[in-house]
């Protein structure tokens, strides 16, 4: 199901994105963030209007967008 992402699913978020910073070249950042660091990120991108979106399946988020 894809839904709008909310700040609960900040941890599962981090978990996908740090395992491209850890194991990838795809993002220039070089250490791995927090769980607060992804929620904060949700938050703005949701307060400036845009949208986040979360793919979940079996009620893990397996995937994202924004």
């Amino acid at each position: 199901m894809i839904r709008v992402a909310n700040k609960e699913d900040a941890q599962q978020i981090a978990e996908i994105y740090n395992d491209y910073i850890v194991h990838s070249v795809i993002t220039f950042e070089e250490l791995p963030i927090t769980t607060d660091e992804m929620q904060s990120r949700i938050i703005n991108v949701l307060n400036s209007g845009h949208t986040w979106l979360v793919f979940e399946q079996d009620k893990k988020v397996v995937g994202y967008a924004y």
